[in-house]
């Protein structure tokens, strides 16, 4: 998932056809659809957008990168480039599969360990 986060403002439908997939597997996805929603901003699928992130906010109302997607593709006219989007950081995935997996220290400790080789973490505010 995070290489796809990671090419979505490139590639875009590269990425949507990825993340499309992942929700026939897990429909109640809501990271993929805020991620989907991003995609189909990007491709200026206006109304393909606006559903996908608020899917994705019926689920994590609070997420931040989702609402201001979402207020950006809102604001936008049709047929014209949605600008202001915020992409999906790893730092958040990162997170998310620590947690889901906090009961399982020995899951955690892996999620960990690929991700200090393969997405270090962001350097911490001083």
């Amino acid at each position: 998932m995070i290489y796809y986060e990671k090419i979505t403002p490139k590639e875009p439908q590269r990425a949507a056809d990825a993340f499309l997939k992942m929700l026939e597997e897990e429909p109640d996805k809501a990271r993929c659809r805020a991620a989907l929603g991003l995609c189909y901003a990007y491709l200026g699928r206006r109304d393909d957008a606006i559903r996908e992130l608020r899917a994705a906010l019926e689920v994590f109302p609070d997420d931040e990168n989702t609402k201001a997607n979402l207020e950006a593709v809102e604001k936008s006219q049709n047929n014209e480039e949605i600008t202001g989007l915020t992409p999906i950081t790893d730092y958040d995935y990162r997170s998310e599969l620590i947690n889901r997996y906090s009961d399982k220290p020995e899951h955690g400790e892996a999620i960990r360990m690929l991700f200090e080789l393969y997405c270090p973490a962001p350097p911490a505010d001083k």
